[in-house]
């Protein structure tokens, strides 16, 4: 039954039912009680049951996995991704990753995780070299390969970037990767480029199909059409759409997105009445998950929409209080973006421009490319200061 459930790359109701027919057929098999932690908690992060049942369950598969055997590596493992997608302890997360180490020193899950919390803590090369390892572990199954091509991008190493992209691609039977589009591709600004490479993706998305969320798919098409300054066709695809953006590390609703596509097209009171029902929409959530930087950062840009200046930036500056830069240098890096755009929206020129440097001298995905392409920013383009950052930086690899 145990290993039934293990065939189960990703967590579903077979998989825990599995594990919980094992557990009940051996109440102290301690393997059984790591993997059920381990599947709450991708349950918890990547399906998005945020509840605290959700998590007690977590917290209760753990301990007794531990204490039915102290030593065992994947109940540390388990440990780890309780404190890295649990609580965003990531000093704590990388204790119990060292530990699960030792117990597995040639096991992929265990490196992706050490990189995972390597990166988040800032160590970007740490991190660069847990996920090689990862991936030299499961040279097949591609573990780690994903993670670093994306740190590749944000430490702007696109040439790197592209040759991992390209063998995750080979690995899948599929012309591009779609995070090489996203990551690669749209944010250098390459959108006619990026236009391309989703034509022949297209043919083949239903092998990625799974990977690749509704809200992603729109998100990354928006965005596309946005740069290509074609903004009725961004309408389409989001109008179209039928779920908002949901990523791990940031958050766009429909509405938000249509408020500034309306509002590039001249049509004021409708980019308005988006920005209300977003504004309705992310305060009902906030209410709820009131320590959700997401959502916080989100409500940020729909106040600005709405051209309420002050309640726009307090709520980002309030999201990155919630995480500084030495808690969580990645999702940072996302907030100090969200305040640049804020920024932008509300006409504060100088504390935009700030955090533009900021974006540009430091290791981000925004990088001169992005910052040329994408029309968010078309209202300090002009300014000598922003153009001479993109020149100052305009030489990167």
């Amino acid at each position: 039954l145990y290993l039934r459930a293990l065939e189960y790359r990703a967590s579903n109701e077979r998989r825990e039912r599995l594990l919980w027919q094992a557990i009940e057929q051996d109440p102290d098999f301690a393997l059984a009680h790591a993997a059920l932690a381990r599947s709450h908690m991708q349950q918890h992060w990547w399906r998005g049951d945020r509840s605290e049942e959700r998590l007690q369950a977590a917290k209760a598969s753990t301990d007794r996995a531990i204490e039915l055997d102290h030593d065992l590596a994947e109940a540390h493992l388990a440990a780890g991704y309780y404190y890295y997608w649990g609580h965003r302890d990531y000093v704590r997360a990388a204790g119990e990753a060292a530990q699960a180490a030792e117990g597995l020193p040639n096991t992929a899950p265990v490196h992706a995780l050490l990189g995972h919390v390597q990166r988040r803590l800032g160590q970007f090369d740490e991190a660069m070299t847990s996920y090689r390892r990862a991936a030299d572990l499961d040279p097949r199954g591609g573990t780690g390969l994903l993670d670093l091509a994306g740190t590749q991008a944000l430490v702007r190493r696109f040439g790197d970037a592209e040759v991992t992209y390209a063998r995750l691609a080979d690995l899948r039977g599929i012309p591009f990767h779609r995070r090489a589009i996203q990551y690669v591709v749209l944010n250098r600004g390459e959108a006619a480029t990026a236009e391309t490479m989703l034509a022949a993706y297209s043919a083949h998305q239903w092998e990625d199909a799974e990977l690749w969320s509704v809200g992603e798919r729109w998100y990354t098409y928006q965005r596309m059409f946005l740069m290509l300054r074609d903004y009725e066709r961004a309408a389409e695809v989001v109008n179209a759409a039928t779920q908002d953006y949901e990523g791990t590390q940031s958050l766009r609703t429909r509405s938000t997105a249509l408020g500034h596509i309306y509002g590039l097209l001249g049509q004021e009171e409708l980019a308005l009445a988006h920005y209300e029902a977003s504004r309705t929409q992310l305060e009902l959530r906030n209410a709820d998950q009131p320590t959700d930087v997401r959502v916080l950062s989100a409500l940020g840009i729909a106040y600005a929409g709405l051209g309420r200046d002050r309640e726009a930036v307090e709520m980002v500056r309030m999201a990155m209080e919630l995480v500084p830069e030495e808690r969580d240098a990645l999702q940072f890096r996302n907030l100090v973006t969200d305040l640049g755009t804020v920024y932008v929206m509300v006409g504060d020129d100088d504390n935009a421009l700030v955090q533009v440097e900021w974006l540009l001298s430091h290791p981000s995905r925004m990088n001169v490319g992005r910052f040329r392409a994408e029309p968010i920013w078309d209202p300090i383009r002009d300014h000598p200061r922003f153009q001479a950052l993109l020149e100052k930086y305009g030489r990167e690899p």
